[in-house]
């Protein structure tokens, strides 16, 4: 399993597998369109008692793990007094922890090696007595599929190249916004829905973040009185080069300002440059499990990142946002709240202007 997830982290692996994942739906797909009869197109009001929900999201990437959760508040008011479980991933069913749900079971990429843990896998799903499966991707042709393997009575989901899986259908989403879609699909179920994103760090989480800002290396900077939180991280062309990232840590250091430095797990490179400077070491912390680094987020008096998971993290944990973009696309994906900034394709003078133009540069700097 080691060697499997280290294999997902390279860069090469990614975009081999975005594209065999891209091809192996189209001919899925076209296998189906051969094979499954259009079912019938069921309402909500349709629905008989529900008893048990199943949201489906099994994606690999934290962000939209993260971006799906206004439904979680949304089908508890849809369904009252169902259970709500949930069908997520190895790497971000983690985010989903301390939520008000009632179970998750996880798809893993040691199925690939380990088929027999997937059939144990959809044995325990069906043993749930489904009745209502969401696909929460809008459009995702695993999620239709996982829905449908679920076995549960009514798999809800957008119309498209999956329809085949579905029986209950509505139009897909068309909005600007990403953050838009959960409450318009939900709206055409006939429900309401917020788009506020839901995270929640545990009170043992929060001391632990506490312990690791109070760390005697970095006594001198009052960190948990306010601070900078920076995340280096991000997925293939979302990421800044590893040249502009040092020059920003050098500037905000100069500046004066109080932060600390998050680095992914594929930054091996560039946690080597910021180590081997001792003016810049001490901003960088240790490499953390995911939720211990959305608890010193949520601490943090303002977010720099780049479009990425933690990205979302920020703004679920309602912290102020610079968010640092490399391709347009981004733009749908960022946060909106009113000391939210986002800079396409920063300059460094562009990030450590906006760091200290944003209205929490106060409590950043202590002054």
């Amino acid at each position: 399993m080691g060697v499997l997830k280290r294999w997902g982290q390279r860069p090469s692996s990614q975009r081999a597998g975005r594209r065999f994942g891209k091809a192996g739906r189209r001919w899925s797909n076209r296998l189906l369109s051969r094979v499954l009869p259009l079912p019938r197109n069921h309402r909500v009001d349709e629905i008989p008692e529900v008893r048990t929900v199943l949201l489906v999201r099994p994606n690999l990437k934290i962000g939209n793990t993260i971006l799906s959760t206004p439904f979680i508040p949304a089908l508890r008011a849809m369904f009252p007094g169902a259970r709500l479980l949930v069908l997520g991933s190895e790497t971000s069913g983690v985010v989903l922890e301390n939520l008000p749900v009632d179970g998750i079971h996880v798809l893993s990429r040691a199925f690939v090696l380990r088929p027999w843990r997937l059939a144990t896998l959809l044995r325990r799903l069906r043993a749930e007595k489904v009745d209502v499966a969401v696909e929460a991707g809008m459009g995702s042709f695993s999620g239709s599929l996982f829905s449908l393997l679920s076995g549960a009575r009514y798999r809800v989901g957008c119309e498209g190249s999956a329809s085949r899986l579905l029986n209950v259908r509505v139009p897909r989403p068309r909005v600007a916004h990403v953050r838009d879609r959960i409450p318009e699909f939900v709206r055409s179920l006939g429900g309401e829905c917020s788009d506020e994103l839901v995270y929640r760090v545990s009170a043992e989480e929060d001391a632990a973040a506490s312990r690791l800002l109070a760390d005697p290396a970095r006594a001198d900077q009052g960190l948990p009185s306010g601070f900078l939180a920076i995340f280096v991280g991000g997925h293939l062309d979302k990421r800044l080069p590893d040249d502009r990232w040092v020059a920003i840590v050098e500037e905000l250091d100069r500046a004066g300002a109080r932060f600390v430095v998050l680095a992914g797990p594929e930054e091996h490179a560039l946690r080597d440059r910021l180590a081997a400077r001792p003016e810049l070491a001490r901003h960088l912390l240790s490499p953390q499990p995911l939720r211990i680094v959305a608890a010193v987020m949520a601490r943090a008096a303002l977010v720099v990142t780049t479009d990425s998971g933690p990205m979302h993290l920020a703004s679920a944990l309602g912290r102020p946002t610079i968010a640092l973009l490399e391709r347009e696309r981004s733009r749908r994906f960022v946060p909106r709240g009113a000391d939210d900034r986002v800079l396409m394709s920063p300059r460094v003078e562009d990030v450590t202007d906006a760091v200290r133009g944003h209205p929490r540069w106060a409590t950043v700097t202590g002054n």
